[in-house]
Order: structure tokens, then sequence, then C-alpha cells
């Protein structure tokens, strides 16, 4: 068994190493990284106001950092919290840019979509689903591929992560999915909570642009005291007790 998981261990740097997924970039993905931040920069800042609070408690050294968000918008969560933590250095040092798991099925849902994605540091990853009478329920963010990929890329840099699994339907945060503190206990990670607000509005999926005149927020969190947790059994209770008091955390905000 030991084995096995060692070989997918293995399996997911060499997925990292052929996509240049790295501690390093590539000119072309410092180039979308550059333009992305400028141009959200624009939507956010100026066509928008967007407020910040707490981004002094991102550590400076960002390796195995978790960024633990709510999840309001279909298509820009990730952006948004990874762009509005570390400008202007990713304007410069585009490895400052988080990693994105990305659904599967959205990842390579075309090629352009795929190639973008490597640039932006996206990496894809599947959901874990309990099937049972027929009907399909969501226990987890990733399945155990996923989270073996999300242990390779906090080896290189902070990770954006949605415990809730799929986004808000209401804009209201909901509870996180059982499974979803594995990954923060098998890196004893440290986590960032993270609240975003009003993001869901920015691009919806009838407009044809971004709206302006939000008033958008993000307020970034104290690091969660989890060694408690950190030291118990590994479990699917364990992993329920991560979750549970990231989410508290992230509503507290």
């Amino acid at each position: 068994m030991n084995v096995e998981k060692n070989k997918i261990k293995i399996d997911f740097a060499l997925f990292f190493k052929r996509n240049k997924i790295t501690n390093t970039i590539n000119w072309i993905s410092w180039l979308y990284i550059a333009f992305g931040s400028i141009f959200f920069s624009i939507v956010l800042f100026i066509l928008n106001k967007t407020t910040i609070i707490g981004k002094e408690n991102i550590p400076k050294n960002t390796k195995n950092v978790i960024l633990a968000s709510n999840h309001t918008s279909y298509a820009f969560d990730s952006i948004f919290i990874g762009i509005v933590a570390f400008l202007p250095q990713t304007l410069f040092y585009g490895f400052t840019l988080p990693y994105h798991p990305t659904a599967y099925e959205h990842y390579y849902s075309n090629k352009i979509i795929t190639f973008i994605g490597k640039q932006l540091r996206c990496f894809p990853v599947k959901r874990k689903w309990k099937h049972e009478g027929g009907l399909s329920k969501e226990i987890g963010s990733f399945d155990e591929e996923g989270v073996n990929l999300s242990l390779e890329a906090l080896k290189y840099g902070p990770v954006i992560y949605f415990p809730e699994g799929t986004r808000s339907k209401d804009g209201q945060i909901g509870e996180g999915k059982p499974g979803a503190g594995m990954l923060p206990y098998d890196s004893k990670a440290t986590v960032i909570p993270v609240r975003i607000e009003n993001v869901d509005k920015l691009l919806t999926k009838k407009s044809k642009f971004f709206k302006m005149g939000l008033k958008l927020k993000v307020t970034y969190g104290k690091p969660i005291f989890l060694d408690d947790l950190y030291n118990m059994e590994k479990s699917k209770e364990t992993s329920k007790l991560i979750v549970d008091r990231i989410m508290d955390e992230i509503k507290k905000l």
C-alpha cells in the first residue's frame, strides 16, 4: 500500500515537471500573470472599489500555506484572492501567485482553457463523491489524487482552497465538506482563513463583461490554530473537526 501511495506521489511530481508547474516560471507564464495582474487591478480597483483587510496576516514565507476561503463566484474567486493578496509582487515575480486547484472537468473543457490554466498556476483535481441509491453526494473537496497533487503544490508555494467544495448559490457561507480537512491534516500547513464578499456579482453567467461600481471586500484572517487536531489520529472525524474549525474562522471574518 505504501509503495502504491509513493508511486502516486512520484506520478504527481512528474506531472508538475512535465507542465512546468514549479517554484519557477517560464516567460510565457510570466506574461500571462503580469497581464492578468494589470487587467484585474483595473477591474478591481478602478472600475470597482475593493477593500482589503488583514493582508499582513499572510506569512512572508508562503510555502506550505493554505488560503482557505468561502466560494461565491463560478469563475473568479481564485484569481481575486490570489492577485489581491500578492500585488504588486505578481507583476514582477510570477511565482508569488498561489496555485489554483481547478475542477477536472473545467480544466480540460478545451485546449485554450487548459493552456491558460497552466500559465496561471492552475492544476486539475477531481472531487470526491459518494454514490448511493442512484444518487451522488459530494463528500470532500478533492479525491486522493487531488490531495496528493495539492501536497506537491504546497512544497512550492501557497494553495487556494475552498472547503465548501463548490460555490454558494445564495451568497451565504455553507458547511465544509467532511473530507476537506484531509489536505490541511496531511500537509500540516499554516491555514489562513479568507472571506470574500460580492465577488459573485462581478461577472455572472449572463454578463458579457465585468460589472462596475461594486464594493468588493476580501479579509485575510490570522493563522488558524490547528496543532491540537494535527496531533490527533488520522480519521474522518478528525478531518471534520479540522474543516469545521476552518469554516468557523471564515464565518467570523
